[in-house]
């Protein structure tokens, strides 16, 4: 897939994540940031943060999102990207990761989200300095970045502000 196809994707799947972050928090707006003539946010670019959320009480939550096609489900796992470039050692989220929340969501357009996972960054980041997150070191097929796999069934249950989990066959909406 193309990057262009990966940006239409992750689009069309805002709408479905919207009514998870609504069902769980009392949120007032969302900001996303975009890319406007190949310019990335600051805040996008130097923390991967993808948006905020604006709360009802007039508190924000940083957010970071990751909406993956729907035949990757059975990965069932957090990815984070350690180096974006590896002969540059250009650092990625591994090491930059500021948000409050992130969201990983497998799912498809026409059929909303067959698993989605909302969780706390800090209880992550966490658990990684304390090497309680067993992650497997991979290499991307389609650039010179890697990243770390963290599978969902090593995260405690109150790292989670929503889940739900893969089952075959399962491809109700949100």
């Amino acid at each position: 897939m193309s990057f262009s196809a990966d940006i239409d994707h992750s689009i069309a799947m805002q709408g479905f994540a919207d009514k998870i972050y609504k069902s769980v928090l009392p949120i007032k707006e969302i900001t996303r940031f975009t890319r406007n003539d190949n310019q990335v946010n600051i805040l996008d670019k130097e923390f991967h943060i993808d948006c905020v959320l604006h709360l009802e009480n007039g508190q924000i939550m940083t957010l970071q999102e990751k909406f993956l096609r729907g035949k990757y489900a059975n990965f069932d796992c957090f990815t984070l990207e350690y180096f974006n470039n590896q002969s540059t050692n250009e650092f990625g989220e591994w090491h930059r990761l500021c948000t409050d929340l992130y969201f990983t969501g497998y799912g498809e357009p026409e059929t909303g989200f067959v698993s989605a996972y909302l969780f706390k960054t800090l209880e992550i980041k966490l658990a990684l300095l304390k090497d309680e997150l067993k992650g497997t070191l991979k290499k991307t097929t389609t650039s010179n970045a890697n990243f770390y796999a963290y599978p969902f069934s090593q995260f405690k249950d109150e790292w989670f502000v929503y889940k739900k989990p893969y089952a075959k066959g399962n491809l109700n909406n949100v």
